[in-house]
């Protein structure tokens, strides 16, 4: 049962994700426990917002149609929520938790992504019929990526690597949606065998310039991810 101050707060909090202000996760606790509660509160919030997203982009003129732009907005909000509950609890402790043995990838920033769609918009007729991926600009593992963290926020992070089925037994205990943890249950093998590695430079082609690297962007959120106060 949500308390009057988890309705409150997490509701606020809610409302700052949605229009992209970073202070939104101070709202919540910050506890694995607590996080996964306000779930709910997304759950409620999400819809009402798609609609908004819908009505508020019918007058743009751009290729994308309005529910499509709704749509990835709202699939947004919906990973940076996700992103919260059960990552950067362990994270501000330490610990940088994820089933993802030796495989690799580019992080990438939501920041750069959101640079590199609306160049996309802004300019469609070029782009028409092509597949553009985007990712940061280094390749990395997870003990690479623990390393970087741990010299930008002057503290020592770890790489815990558990297995899959113990990872997505973890998030099932957090009330994690079933869907959510088949995905990552799939998801997280592919990973494990290479299927995302790979880096390029297409955000710099598309917004001239390039992604941030994971020190960099951990440079510009190290209050956030050392569990500084708001």
């Amino acid at each position: 049962m949500l308390s009057a101050s988890e309705i409150a707060r997490g509701v606020q909090g809610a409302l700052l994700l949605l229009r992209g202000d970073r202070a939104g996760p101070f709202n919540f606790d910050s506890t694995v426990e607590a996080c996964a509660r306000s779930f709910r509160l997304m759950l409620l919030t999400a819809p009402l917002y798609a609609f908004y997203l819908l009505m508020e982009y019918m007058a743009i003129d751009v290729a994308a149609e309005p529910w499509e732009i709704a749509g990835a907005e709202g699939l947004r909000y919906l990973l940076e929520w996700l992103l919260y509950p059960w990552q950067l609890p362990y994270l501000q402790k330490g610990v940088l938790r994820m089933p993802a043995g030796k495989g690799r990838h580019s992080p990438i920033a939501a920041d750069d992504q959101g640079r590199a769609i609306a160049a996309l918009l802004k300019s469609p007729d070029k782009h028409f019929g092509t597949i553009i991926p985007i990712s940061g600009p280094v390749e990395m593992d997870h003990e690479q990526m623990a390393a970087e963290l741990s010299e930008v926020l002057g503290r020592k992070i770890v790489f815990e690597n558990p297995s899959v089925d113990e990872y997505c037994a973890s998030l099932k205990t957090m009330g994690v949606p079933p869907y959510i943890i088949q995905h990552l249950s799939g998801a997280m093998v592919d990973y494990q065998h290479g299927h995302m590695s790979g880096s390029d430079n297409n955000v710099e082609k598309l917004t001239g310039r390039r992604s941030m690297t994971v020190g960099e962007f951990a440079r510009a959120h190290i209050g956030v991810l050392n569990g500084a106060p708001a």
